[in-house]
Formats: structure tokens, C-alpha cells, sequence
């Protein structure tokens, strides 16, 4: 067997032999030589247009092969061969362009999936299951599993007074805490009226957007109080969460 080396001058797609300069041709060449590539091209030889400084081309008498003398060597990117820049066009469901300043949504109906950014989660007590309460005592109405991270939480906790009950006081709350407001400024929403018989309306108290941080999966509760004499009062409502990040 006989060993050839191209010749970085005189190779213009990384093959050539060095006797006569004659770039090779498909299916003509002699069994059991070879060549090595000293210059990378993309001219088609055999079927095989990919060549890189490395690579060794042998003849097996019928045609010409390849043997890739780069370790995990990348064929293609996008589709492209060569010094490639990707474009965003490139990238299987990217978007054709972006605007400085603008992030694509999502364009169809659906949901982040766990662990994304727009993850969402939420629970809701209607109120043919509200959960009935006693006045002064705080009380979970529902609550929700959040793994680590950046979320912003929001509630609405609303309350089911009987046709004669009189309220002096109405709490709802995110909390961190089973059964327990949280009166941390942001997470609290409250109500005080010097009493107040609503005739069996019944009654809200909305928890804007509180961010919360987490290093691990935690409940993070809705819960409610109510101060109130004369009947019976319940609460329901609403407690969900959006991953910001």
C-alpha cells in the first residue's frame, strides 16, 4: 500500500495527487491508495463533499471513502457546511426575527411546561365546597405545592355570609403557614366595617401579585378570617402562581 500526503499549495478540495496534480475523480484510482487531507473543501467526490484537514481518502477499487480524522467530527449546522453563522431562522421553532426589546409569546394555546418560565399553577374552592369558618380563627381555604424558584403569587379569597350574619372584620392571605394569616405588608388583603350585615352577598377580598423566592418545594397557602356574629359565615376562593423566572 501506498501513502500520499496532499499538498496544501496545489489542493483545492483538500485531495490531490502529488505525482501528476490531478484532482481525483470519482470511481478511478488506484486499490488500496490513499490520501491524506492537508486543505478542508466541500468538492464532491464519490458522494462525499465534506473534508476536513485530517481526513483520509482511499480507493477500494471502486470507490473512494472517507475516514474522518477528526474525533466527533460535526458534518453540518442549520443544514449549512463550512464557517457557518446561525441566523434565528436557523433554529427549528425559533421565530423568523426578533425586535430589540421583544420576547415572542406563545402564539397557539398552551402552557409553560413545570420548571419554565410562565409555568403556572393554581387551585380553586367554588362555593358548593366552601369551607365553613369560625369568627376570629384563621383557616385555609386551599393551598398550592410550588417547586424552587422566582414566582409571582396572587389571591382572591371570598367569603359566603347567611342572610342575617354581621361582619366587623374580613382577611384573606398567601401564607407560607397552614390555618395562619400572613401579615406581612403585600401578602394580606383585609376589610374592618363597624358592622355590617351584608344579606347573604357574599364578599371579596383580592391579594394582588406578591413575589416569593423559594430554595425548595413549598405549600404555599390561601388563608381566611373572618370576625362576625349572629350566623354563619364560609369562605372559597383562589389562589395561583405564575414562574417568573
Amino acid at each position: 500500500m501506498r501513502t500520499r500526503t496532499t499538498s496544501a499549495r496545489k489542493a483545492e478540495i483538500g485531495v490531490k495527487h502529488v505525482c501528476h496534480h490531478s484532482a481525483l475523480v470519482s470511481g478511478t484510482g488506484t486499490k488500496g491508495f490513499y490520501y491524506k487531507v492537508s486543505v478542508a473543501g466541500s468538492t464532491a467526490v464519490n458522494g462525499i463533499s465534506q473534508w476536513n484537514i485530517g481526513d483520509t481518502i482511499i480507493f477500494d477499487g471502486t470507490t473512494w471513502d472517507k475516514i474522518d480524522g477528526i474525533a466527533n467530527e460535526v458534518v453540518s449546522v442549520a443544514g449549512r457546511t463550512g464557517a457557518v453563522v446561525l441566523a434565528v431562522a436557523d433554529v427549528t421553532g425559533a421565530q423568523a426575527a426578533l425586535t430589540a426589546g421583544q420576547l415572542p409569546g406563545e402564539p397557539a394555546a398552551g402552557s409553560a411546561t413545570a420548571g419554565n418560565v410562565g409555568e403556572y399553577i393554581e387551585s380553586v374552592v367554588v362555593s358548593g365546597s366552601a369551607v365553613a369558618l369560625t369568627t376570629g380563627v384563621d383557616k385555609t381555604i386551599t393551598s398550592i405545592s410550588l417547586t424552587a424558584g422566582d414566582w409571582d403569587i396572587d389571591a382572591v379569597a371570598n367569603f359566603g355570609p347567611a342572610a342575617t350574619t354581621n361582619i366587623t372584620q374580613l382577611m384573606g392571605s398567601v401564607s407560607s403557614v397552614n390555618n395562619a394569616i400572613d401579615t406581612t405588608p403585600g401578602k394580606t388583603s383585609a376589610f374592618f366595617f363597624p358592622g355590617f350585615v351584608p344579606g347573604g352577598s357574599f364578599q371579596s377580598t383580592p391579594i394582588p401579585p406578591y413575589r416569593i423566592s423559594l430554595s425548595a418545594t413549598t405549600t404555599i397557602y390561601l388563608a381566611a378570617r373572618a370576625v362576625f356574629t349572629v350566623s354563619t359565615m364560609t369562605g372559597y376562593g383562589i389562589i395561583r402562581a405564575r414562574r417568573a423566572r
